[in-house]
């Protein structure tokens, strides 16, 4: 191979990746604080205050996260006790980190999906021991799995709503599993 070629294969294979912090995280503090729902947004989430079935979609970066932790922030207020459930780890600090003064009086819990499977399922005495290199079976069997046991070991443990954030990595079975983690599965707020 030539040089030029060789160079193309090198990037294909292992492209040079720049990392940036999050948005809210490179903001001073009062810029920060102005990282919140827009007008449109809060449109949005007073016109399904009463809806308890919804599905928010738009491309990367409209806002969908912000919705859904102001969602969650109006839900706790109210009363609700709330679970937010997102995908990837940074994004449940992130939303942690937003929510972390939020008024819940009956409690607002925020988790990775993994990581709520793996906390309920170790609180039910039901987490299988995780394999030296935890792979695909791992993370969409076995995990989910436990969830399911644990959600049936636990009938105490149920939330008033649930709020989906990155729904699109969630499979189907996962979605239908938060579902009875709610007080009225099919009814209440997801």
């Amino acid at each position: 191979m030539d040089e030029r070629t060789l160079a193309l294969v090198d990037e294909f294979l292992a492209p040079t990746v720049h990392l940036r912090p999050l948005v809210r995280r490179a903001l001073d503090g009062a810029a920060a604080e102005r990282l919140t729902a827009t007008r449109a947004q809060r449109m949005v989430l007073d016109g399904i205050r009463n809806v308890r079935r919804a599905a928010i979609v738009g491309p990367a970066g409209s806002g969908k996260s912000i919705l859904a932790g102001e969602r969650a922030r109006r839900l706790a207020r109210e009363g609700a006790r709330t679970l937010v459930v997102c995908f990837n780890r940074p994004l449940a600090v992130e939303l942690a980190d937003g929510l972390a003064d939020a008024l819940a009086p009956a409690g607002l819990e925020v988790h990775t999906f993994h990581g709520l499977c793996e906390t309920l399922a170790a609180r039910a005495g039901l987490l299988p021991p995780a394999p030296p290199a935890p792979g695909a079976e791992w993370f969409d069997r076995e995990l989910p799995a436990a969830l399911d046991g644990a959600i049936a070991a636990l009938p105490g443990l149920r939330f008033h709503a649930v709020i989906v954030d990155e729904g699109q990595y969630f499979a189907r079975p996962w979605v239908e599993s938060l579902d009875l983690l709610l007080d009225r599965p099919g009814e209440d707020v997801l």
